[in-house]
């Protein structure tokens, strides 16, 4: 059984949780995986996130962040728009656990 860690973060479930589906796919993600990746039981992912279901929008909201650091005032919208979706699409690209989510149901994330 994995040993009890305190300093467990919310940055730390999603990390992990990222990992997941990028190196399992979606339907592989649980709370147990989460949780033995980080090294806890399943039940200290709880503390971070309500359920299965918050748990993907972080982790797809994660991956998507990336892409939201495009600067719109740098060249024209139709300049600015083409950076937007190729960072999306490079995301999605190297984490197709992650897209998969994307295109199947509304993400919700702190970023979105």
């Amino acid at each position: 059984m994995p040993g009890r860690r305190r300093d467990l973060s919310a940055d730390q479930v999603v990390a992990a949780a990222v990992e997941v589906l990028r190196d399992e796919g979606a339907d592989a993600l649980s709370m147990r995986r989460v949780a033995d990746r980080c090294g806890v039981t399943p039940m200290a992912i709880y503390h971070h996130v309500d359920d299965k279901d918050a748990l993907l929008g972080h982790a797809v909201d994660h991956v998507v962040a990336a892409a939201l650091d495009v600067d719109p005032a740098d060249g024209t919208w139709r300049e600015a728009m083409t950076r937007f979706l190729a960072a999306i699409r490079a995301a999605m690209l190297d984490n197709r656990g992650a897209g998969a989510v994307w295109v199947q149901r509304p993400v919700v994330g702190p970023r979105m």
